[in-house]
């Protein structure tokens, strides 16, 4: 069960990446209040789950880590 879990943690989003972003916000005069970063498929889970029911937003996740 923790394989999958594991597995994400470790090879979670590329750190230069996320100080990009961070640089690109910090030099930014009106930053967003919230952005998304990471793997192009976990950004876009979160764009999907603002217009799925929570049911199927649960069995998704459900799935994918195998519990």
């Amino acid at each position: 069960m923790g394989s999958i879990i594991e597995e994400d943690e470790q090879n979670g989003a590329n750190p230069i990446e996320i100080a990009k972003l961070i640089n690109k916000i910090l030099n930014t005069e009106n930053p967003k209040l919230r952005y998304l970063a990471g793997p192009k498929a976990e950004k876009l889970f979160v764009i999907l789950k603002r217009f799925l029911p929570e049911s199927l937003v649960q069995f998704i996740v459900e799935k994918y880590y195998k519990l």
